[in-house]
């Protein structure tokens, strides 16, 4: 079976799904799993295998997140003050627990006057979600804890709010005058969050109120609606473990557009394709007996004999014809997308060029700095089972820079040639 035939509808699939969700994400919850993070790591692999190519935002559970309220005699203190105060604060009660080095957490911030505080995972913990999600293309376009959908509301009075899920509570007190005084997170593997919904005293957002177990990576719609309402609040909008969030460019929507309509081209006329192959592979034997005739010695000229080279020329075309057909049939096109489209965190796509016939690819793209055309050109270059090497072959500066985008580079990258089965074509 041929290539196209076992990797273009997981492409196609992939690339619709990626599509679908890039300007409106799926929201997955990961729930507190018992405190098994193995467990935890497996739901969520399976959860991509079945939604491959997707992006998704992620809201943990309280078990996974830590958070830290600076006191109010610290007064105001911007973004990266407040990070380093949290980065201190994680590392004296919680970096024992951890591999010895620097550099332990991924942390967010969120600096509104009446709303600061920092949250943090473990940076191994978030690296190996994204390494699940790697392996099936998703991509997580946000990292946050589930319970922005409690404290993202502006609170009336004093009253706590508490946020119930399965197996936690996390509940925020305020001050007087509104701004947040506290976050603590009670850890209960016994009691149901049915049970625990009507927490005296506190204005109560619960998650989970079915009578079943909630899955460890859950999608349910009651569950992503109230989420996403909590994370797309303007005053935690920024809040992400990642630092990092998928900004749309339009140029790299006409560069999905063009895979999928290429893919979906190519699949309708490849039954025709490979008709005309055996055609052509007809001709390709009538041309090796005509090269055969015409290197014997003549013996006489009849019209026979002078007729032939223009038939053997004409043979020759219909080779030719054959071989272009069977290089656009068994170009790995899949490994083209799939390669490009890894690498292109951070980048918009304006124009790419690539023959079937060569292997290089030429891609023009706008980026934040020289250093994110650099980064692009070795992602590219590290993906070695896609591409044998790739290289900046220019920079421009854009002036005045367009939506944070200041440079358009030009990376060349050459696509890795599969080995030829024996006796057989490359594939």
């Amino acid at each position: 079976m041929s290539r196209w035939r076992t990797d273009a509808p997981v492409a196609l699939r992939r690339t619709v799904n990626r599509i679908a969700t890039a300007l409106r994400p799926r929201t997955v919850f990961l729930a507190a799993a018992g405190g098994d993070e193995g467990l935890l790591l497996r739901a969520f692999e399976a959860w991509c295998a079945a939604h491959p190519g997707v992006v998704c935002e992620l809201a943990l559970s309280g078990r996974w997140v830590h958070a830290c309220v600076p006191p109010a005699a610290a007064g105001a203190l911007s973004a990266r003050e407040l990070r380093a105060y949290a980065a201190r604060q994680f590392d004296h009660y919680f970096a024992e627990s951890l591999a010895q080095g620097t550099d332990h957490w991924a942390i967010a911030v969120s600096d509104a006057p009446d709303l600061s505080f920092a949250c943090a995972v473990p940076r191994a913990f978030a690296a190996r979600l994204q390494a699940v999600a790697a392996r099936w293309q998703v991509r997580i376009s946000r990292l946050a804890p589930w319970w922005l959908a409690a404290v993202g509301d502006r609170p009336d009075g004093v009253t706590p709010i508490a946020a119930i899920e399965p197996d936690a509570v996390t509940v925020f007190e305020h001050a007087p005058d509104g701004r947040l005084e506290r976050i603590h997170t009670d850890l209960d593997n016994h009691i149901a969050a049915p049970a625990r919904a009507a927490v005296g005293g506190h204005r109560t957002v619960c998650l989970w109120s079915e009578a079943g177990a909630m899955p460890p990576a859950c999608d349910a719609a009651p569950v992503a609606r109230l989420i996403a309402g909590g994370l797309g609040r303007r005053r935690v909008a920024g809040f992400d473990l990642l630092r990092q969030r998928i900004r749309p460019w339009r140029a790299s929507w006409a560069f999905l557009v063009l895979a999928i309509v290429v893919a979906i081209g190519a699949r309708r006329h490849a039954e025709t394709l490979q008709d005309g192959v055996a055609v052509q592979e007809a001709a390709l034997a009538r041309a090796q007996a005509l090269q055969r005739v015409a290197h014997r010695p003549a013996v006489h000229t009849t019209a026979a004999s002078v007729s032939a080279p223009a038939a053997q020329a004409a043979d020759l075309a219909s080779l030719q014809a054959a071989a272009e057909m069977l290089a656009a049939r068994d170009h790995p096109w899949a490994d083209v997308f799939a390669g490009v489209e890894e690498a292109s965190q951070d980048v918009a796509m304006l124009s790419w060029q690539h023959d079937v016939s060569q292997a290089v690819i030429a891609l023009d793209v706008a980026v934040p700095g020289d250093a994110a055309a650099w980064a692009f050109a070795e992602r590219l270059a590290a993906n070695a089972t896609r591409f044998d090497r790739a290289t900046l072959v220019s920079r421009d500066r854009i002036d005045p820079p367009q939506a944070g985008m200041a440079v358009r580079a030009r990376v060349e990258a050459v696509l890795r040639r599969q080995p030829a089965p024996a006796g057989g074509r490359p594939s």
